[in-house]
């Protein structure tokens, strides 16, 4: 007689036998599957191996914790297996239990059971599963799959504390062995006819067989024992309506490409026919295994040859090749449809996308088709030049591209543009959607209401169809300790399956009528959450509620004023009169003793007015009408929230993009923004305020001025304006707007009131005012995703009228052109304003800094200047002229006939050529005066446009009164510098940042010796010893030079350019999360400052970068230079470089600056107007006739100042020689 050994968890129903016969009808090309009652995952464990995504469900927690464990990737370790096997043994569900047939006799091994199971239960998330798993497996193992205990004699040994320990240990080490890296998955405990159908590629069903009528023991009663004994409660699962199977058969169409169906070889259902009639081809597949019966596990019994049947349906619709998704992150898949964006720039690793046609998607819709085609390389410059053809920002490419140097830039054509653009549901990884699904539209667009569409329609006819039915069950459920264990010490936790309003108002009606049905004194305890992902319950609940539209017995209700009474009552509390709200709390109580209106609408209408009254601080007057009482408890439990702690977003402004946001006139605005954006809506017009923008925050009595550049806080620079702040009616509030600073009734230029943002002294005397124009948070409440117009109501409130220093700014909305131009003009020739802002009335606040919701004017100017110099425009992506797109370098002439260089125009296709007169409009002219030469040197000019030819040039005088020429003693701040270690997992190098006029210029070191460190870098601490070692790195941190070679000279350290940056990299020292921009995937970002000071620079070429730098440890000169690479090699035995040049950086030993050099003069070497390219201490030791810079270029001073550095390095080398050979005299001596 052949008998088998059942192995763990090999419960009836486990397709262990038939497994591999299951996986050979699953395509190894699938790469999904869903398994709605997955047992112990028999099927789904091979599919794992494979390296397939899985879903898996089960109703039974025994299945569900097991599946959870050998799905999953957590294991247990030797002292996680210890503190289980050691779990304090407590008198729980299996110790009291009495029904449960053959439980053990001893006490102590029941409490051991149970103490185990509670121990699980606690556990953190990953472990716990893993322990219910085993604990799952071990109770199948030793008591039976069915709930029967072993009563024989020669098994009641297996029933002591140290067997069944033995077993537990034996099921650990069982599931440790089968936790594998390869796939991923996802389980879930719900009823298998409620739970979403996910959409995959395989779905394998295997509902219980049909043994009613046998001798086999039924399913849900005895797994309910063994579930019960493991969740430590009564467990009492629902019985499978096995008739309802074709309901789910046909909610799998559609959803799959295949499905899998097991049955008994004796089906009660036509499978066939059910499976026709959702699905195309179907066929059958017997599969024959030995068994052993419905029958206690473990036991030896007699073996039996047992048939089942395996049904394969192929959905007819579908097919395997399906289009892919190019998914772009942000809003570039929006701006490509919208034709703002008009190219894609991706990593080199995407190359295989050329020539493809692909779905344009973001992470929710679908735009249509594009056809990438053929791309080309392009470098950093290149990707910075091209801004407006892609649209990247720098911390997007950084997040892209990371270090990289070259990128694709991919040209793409519409296949098929969407009208409008199509929700999606989708799967991938990174920028790839692999599985696209159109989600269907619900309701088409309504009809024109008065148009006749058919025959009569009659009122009975209409409402006789309609029936009650649920939206979603349960939708209120009891969730928490006192659901999983039946008593608590904390919260009654109450789950409401929907998202968390935005109005904290919304729920109060619902609340309170959950509430008061329960006793009082557990009023206080009750504690509400959402759930905002529509996933939940995650833990066991009871169902509370269902959400249920109910239908009415059939009534013709007449309009009654008393309900719209009610709602208007309500309606906007916040905005009106103390007066007001009073009247309206008179109001509430008087229909509430006329008693014709719904109580509950009254109570819930009392409850808001009188929590708007607690908010503001009026006195709420008792009444005796019972109101009061009914309406306590909303009242009281959910009070005006505490303060928060207050956060200043970054300060808002419109994306880059010259004539895209950014515009010098109004019709280029209309043209290219309003019509492309706003066309036909009504846009705010504001002025543009000439100042620094700040965010204002009120909490309590603290004041802060946050400056946008470095996020400083000057409130002890403008006292006058801390004191107005402290003056508003709020305790908490974040607002925006422009400090500009005026001086006998005249706004003062930026760089004229630069003491605002770069002063030490205070200015509190002086005549600063705050323009605010937007507003974040008002009295405690966050209102950054209001719409713009809702805020400004808020603004309003805060400042119902202007202080002495601050002054809501004004605003008119707009729909036409003609009244656009009026309020530009109006509002751009008020006292301090540089031209206007247009802002879309529905925006949220975008924390990101930056929104394509509002665009700027300057005010602009048109002069007429004469041509010096006709350019080529040259394309980026071949190095070649542009037939018919040109660049001038214009000039101007002075009262003295001098010429005056104006730098370089936009490109442009008028052409012109040298001595044209050509008209430039321009935001802002801005002259360079030479106080040594008495005379201008060089105008600069923002946003130079050609708008066409001219007869004669703007006069010398003219031009004077709209040119601003700064002092020179207000522009001296100097720029700073930062250097930091930056690491990211066992990588380390160098970060060396310089701050220029609105970005940072930076450059990545590779400082460190060694490749890599041995262990991966994590906290700040763990940088602070790699850096405390001296021998670690290549620059010598006393000395600040760069380490020496065997030669004596110093070692050039390889370096990569780095992106534009924000200027708050410049102070960074801490740790970035990661997936965040400076970390990796898996890896924190972990920055510590090296050193930092100020910097001067000097010369500036193509393949030189010279920097003074005034650091504690980096002083002096230092080289940034493009070099030949030669066949070297970057590192130790690291193959060559693949590029014939590289940039690297040292301190040379001559600290010459290289403008005094005679290669400068050699090569023709020369600086911009105005500049020197010299450090200042170099500027000084000049003598007045060498300084070339001043007045215009002078060759033969410059001649004469690179003979004089050549003479003092000579002097200063004997000088150090003499000094040298003393000290060495000295020291024999």
């Amino acid at each position: 007689m052949n008998t088998v050994d059942l192995e763990l968890f090999n419960y009836l129903g486990s397709k262990k036998r038939q497994v591999d016969s299951i996986m050979s009808e699953i395509p190894k090309t699938a790469k999904t599957i869903f398994d709605p009652m997955c047992g112990s995952s028999a099927v789904l464990y091979e599919c794992k191996k494979r390296g397939m995504h899985i879903i898996a469900n089960d109703i039974s927690p025994m299945a569900y914790y097991y599946s959870k464990a050998i799905l999953g990737q957590t294991k247990f370790s030797k002292e996680d297996a210890e503190k289980l096997l050691s779990a304090r043994p407590v008198k729980g569900y299996l110790y009291h239990a009495k029904t449960i047939a053959g439980r053990p006799k001893s006490r102590i091994l029941r409490q051991v059971i149970d103490g185990i199971c509670t121990y699980a239960h606690q556990l953190p998330p990953g472990k716990k599963e893993f322990a219910l798993g085993a604990m799952a497996d071990c109770l199948s193992s030793l008591f039976g799959s069915f709930g029967f205990f072993r009563k024989a004699p020669e098994e009641q040994g297996l029933y002591t504390v140290s067997k069944f320990k033995k077993k537990l240990l034996r099921s650990i080490i069982s599931l440790n062995s089968k936790v594998i890296p390869q796939g991923s998955a996802a389980v879930t405990r719900k009823d298998a006819f409620t739970i979403p159908i996910p959409k995959v590629d395989i779905i394998y069903f295997d509902p219980p067989y049909d043994i009613s009528g046998t001798s086999e023991v039924p399913y849900a009663k005895h797994y309910a024992l063994l579930n019960s004994i493991l969740m430590q409660r009564e467990v009492n699962l629902p019985p499978f309506p096995r008739e309802r199977i074709p309901e789910l058969i046909k909610r799998f169409a559609n959803k799959c490409k295949i499905l899998l169906v097991s049955s008994s070889s004796q089906p009660n259902l036509k499978y066939r026919q059910i499976l026709k009639e959702h699905f195309g081809n179907t066929r059958l597949k017997r599969i024959t295994f030995k068994s052993s019966g419905g029958i206690p596990q473990g036991a030896a019994v007699p073996m039996r040859i047992q048939t089942d049947y395996l049904w394969i349906a192929e959905n007819k619709s579908e097919k395997l090749a399906e289009r892919q998704g190019l998914r772009l992150p942000g809003s570039h898949a929006k701006w490509i449809w919208t034709d703002r964006q008009t190219a894609i720039v991706l990593p080199e690793s995407y190359r295989h996308l050329a020539d493809k046609s692909m779905y344009l998607v973001d992470s929710s819709h679908c735009y249509g088709v594009i056809h990438l085609k053929e791309p080309f390389s392009i470098t950093k410059d290149e990707l910075i030049d091209r801004f407006n053809e892609h649209l990247l920002s720098p911390l997007e490419c950084e997040e892209l591209f990371g270090n990289a140097k070259k990128f694709l830039y991919f040209p793409f054509v519409w296949v098929e543009k969407f009208p409008e653009r199509r929700p999606i549901s989708q799967e991938g990884k990174d920028l790839i959607a692999d599985r696209i699904e159109f989600l269907a539209e619900e309701y088409g667009k309504p009809q024109h209401s008065g148009e006749e569409q058919g025959s009569p329609i009659h009122l009975k006819e209409v409402v006789d169809s309609l029936k009650t039915f649920k939206i979603k069950r349960p939708y209120i459920c009891l969730v928490g300790g006192l659901a999983t264990w039946g008593r608590t010490k904390n919260d009654i936790d109450i789950l409401i399956r929907k998202k968390k309003p935005k109005d904290e108002n919304e729920d109060i009606p619902l609340k309170f009528r959950i509430i008061r049905q329960l006793p009082k004194h557990l009023w206080k305890r009750v504690h509400f959450i959402y759930d905002d992902h529509f996933h939940g319950p995650f833990t066991d609940f009871v169902p509370l509620y269902d959400l249920v539209l109910e239908k009415q017995p059939f009534k013709i209700e007449r309009m009654s004023e008393k309900g719209d009474e009610i709602s208007s009552l309500i309606s906007n509390l916040p905005e009106i009169s103390k007066e007001e709200l009073i009247k309206r709390h008179e109001r509430i109580h008087e229909i509430w003793k006329e008693g014709k209106a719904d109580k509950d609408d009254v109570i819930d209408a009392h409850a808001f007015i009188w929590r708007e009254m607690r908010r503001r601080a009026i006195e709420h007057p008792k009444k005796d009408d019972g109101l009061d009482e009914a309406s306590r408890f909303p009242v009281i439990e959910y009070p005006t929230p505490e303060l928060k702690e207050l956060e200043v977003p970054k300060h808002l402004k419109p994306r880059q993009g010259f004539e895209e946001f950014e515009f010098s006139d109004p019709a280029t605005l209309w043209k290219n923004w309003y019509l492309k954006r706003a066309k036909g809506e009504k846009v705010y017009v504001e002025p543009k305020w000439d100042g620094f923008t700040f965010g204002v925050k009120k909490d309590g009595k603290e004041v802060q001025l946050i400056t946008e550049d470095r996020r400083r806080d000057r409130s002890s620079i403008l006292p006058q304006i801390v004191e107005d702040v402290r003056a508003l009616p709020v305790k908490q509030c974040v607002f925006f707007g422009e400090m500009v600073w005026f001086k006998d009734g005249k706004a003062r230029e930026r760089e004229e009131a630069m003491g605002i943002i770069a002063g030490k002294e205070p200015l509190a005397d002086e005549d600063i005012r705050f323009f605010a124009f937007d507003i974040t948070n008002f009295d405690g409440k966050d209102i950054s995703n209001l719409p713009y117009y809702e805020r400004v109501k808020y603004l309003d409130r805060l400042l119902r009228a202007d202080t002495r220093h601050i002054m809501k700014t004004p605003r008119v909305l707009v729909s036409d052109y003609d009244n656009f131009v009026k309020a530009f003009k109006k509002f751009s020739e008020i006292e301090g304003s540089e031209g206007v802002m247009v802002k879309k009335q529905d925006f949220i606040y975008e924390k990101d800094g930056r929104t394509s919701n509002m665009a700027k004017i300057k005010k602009s100017y048109d002069i007429e200047v004469q041509v010096a110099k006709r350019v080529p425009k040259i394309s980026s992506a071949t190095g070649k002229p542009i037939p018919g797109q040109y660049l001038y370098e214009i000039q101007t002439k002075d009262d003295k006939g001098r010429i005056v260089p104006m730098g370089r125009t936009f490109s442009t296709s008028i052409k012109a050529s040298p001595g044209d007169i050509l008209t430039v409009r321009t935001a802002r002219i801005r002259g360079f005066w030479d106080p040594e030469a008495k005379k201008m040197v060089r105008i600069s000019l923002m946003w130079p446009k050609v708008l066409g030819k001219a007869k004669r040039m703007t006069p010398w005088k003219e031009l004077k009164k709209i040119m601003w020429v700064p002092k020179e003693e207000e522009l001296a701040e100097k720029r700073r510098f930062v250097y930091q270690e930056h690491a990211r997992g066992k990588s380390v190098h160098g970060d060396l940042r310089f701050e220029m006029n609105d970005h940072l210029e930076g450059w990545t070191l590779d400082d460190m010796v060694k490749d890599e460190v041995k262990k991966p870098i994590l906290t700040l601490d763990d940088l602070r010893k790699e850096v405390a070692d001296p021998n670690n790195w290549k620059i010598d941190w006393e000395t600040g030079e760069t380490i020496k070679l065997p030669s004596g000279e110093p070692m050039k350290i390889l370096v990569q350019s780095k992106a534009r940056q924000p200027k708050v990299w410049l102070t960074l020292e801490g740790i970035v999360p990661p997936g965040k921009p400076g970390a990796t995937k898996n890896y924190p970002g972990v920055f510590i400052i090296r050193d930092k000071g100020t910097f001067e620079e000097g010369t500036r070429k193509p393949y030189l970068y010279e920097y003074f730098l005034h650091g504690k440890h980096l002083k002096g000169r230092y080289i940034i230079r493009k070099l030949e690479t030669g066949g070297l090699k970057p590192r130790g035995e690291r193959e060559k470089f693949k590029v014939p040049f590289v940039w690297f950086f040292w301190k040379p030993k001559d600290q010459t600056p290289y403008i005094l050099t005679k290669r400068a003069l050699k090569t023709g070497t020369k600086p911009p107007p105005g500049k020197s390219w010299l450090p200042e201490e170099w500027e000084k030791k000049l003598p007045k006739e060498m300084r070339f810079w001043v007045g215009g270029y002078n060759k033969e001073a410059h001649e004469k100042a690179v003979e004089f550095a050549t003479e003092y390095k000579k002097e200063k080398s004997l000088e150090e020689d003499f000094l040298y050979d003393k000290k060495s005299f000295l020291l024999k001596i």
